[in-house]
């Protein structure tokens, strides 16, 4: 009998989709990620408000509806050290609108003074003073169906005394790198980092002589629901996965005859 080989892999389903549009007006720059198929999103949004002479320019990370909020740590700091906890216990950030819940990551309003190009800039709102990088942790969704996130987004310079003396020459004071969402419901996540997937464990039990042969026995943590245990003979044609039926988490299958046989965790988001 030729030896077992038997293959884990745990299938994440996140789509990401981001638009950007020109000019220097209101959300004169916007990035949206979508996660999964229902629709769940975050947005970073730059907004540069006219104020006659003046202008108010605003980075501010944005959510979707008013079940969605953006979270903090429980010291009370705006954003997220990378490696910390996003979950349960995060702490919500008080939102001034709550049918979009959002936080500024910087705001600060210049004008020009005439004559001449002398800009000034004043009322400066900065929650990460000295950072070049952030972390903003979020939460889509209530109660058990509840999901955790974060968006990180990176400015070129901390130092934004020195504006240039024409709007269509500045440059965006914060901009995101990426986004990622938990799919699993009440799974926390660390700042800066992928979710941890549910580890699909494998193990060979010998045949006890009851006649019905070696088994497979595949495990995985109980902690995550709504996932698909899903089977494969080959990976070298046409590979077509197909469900195996299970009742909880811990399944013995019967091992394969030619000793190959490859499975994964799938869950749909």
């Amino acid at each position: 009998m030729k030896p077992i080989v038997v293959s884990s892999i745990s299938a994440l389903f996140l789509s990401i989709s981001a638009s950007a549009q020109g000019g220097f007006v209101t959300d004169a720059y916007s990035k949206e990620y979508v996660f999964g198929s229902g629709g769940s999103k975050a947005a970073f949004v730059q907004s540069i408000f006219p104020l006659g002479n003046a202008r108010d320019v605003a980075s501010v990370v944005r959510l979707n509806t008013s079940q969605d909020a953006i979270l903090v740590p429980a010291s009370g700091t705006y954003g997220f050290a990378a490696g910390d906890f996003i979950s349960a216990a995060s702490a919500s950030y008080v939102t001034a609108t709550p049918l979009n819940p959002s936080i500024k990551a910087l705001d600060y309003t210049w004008e020009v003074k005439e004559p001449g190009d002398l800009i000034v800039q004043h009322s400066v709102f900065d929650p990460f003073k000295g950072q070049n990088d952030a972390i903003i942790g979020f939460r889509l969704g209530l109660g058990e169906q509840a999901r955790y996130g974060w968006m990180r987004i990176h400015r070129d310079s901390i130092a934004i005394t020195t504006l240039p003396p024409s709007i269509s020459d500045m440059a965006t004071p914060f901009a995101p790198v990426d986004a990622v969402l938990n799919p699993f419901p009440g799974q926390p996540i660390r700042a800066g980092m992928p979710p941890e997937l549910p580890s699909l464990q494998t193990s060979v039990v010998p045949d006890t002589g009851g006649g019905q042969g070696p088994q497979l026995r595949l495990q995985w943590p109980a902690a995550y629901a709504g996932v698909r245990l899903q089977r494969v003979a080959s990976l070298t044609m046409t590979v077509t996965w197909e469900d195996v039926p299970t009742d909880g988490n811990d399944v013995l299958v019967p091992a394969p005859a030619d000793g190959e046989v490859y499975y994964r965790l799938a869950y749909d988001f």
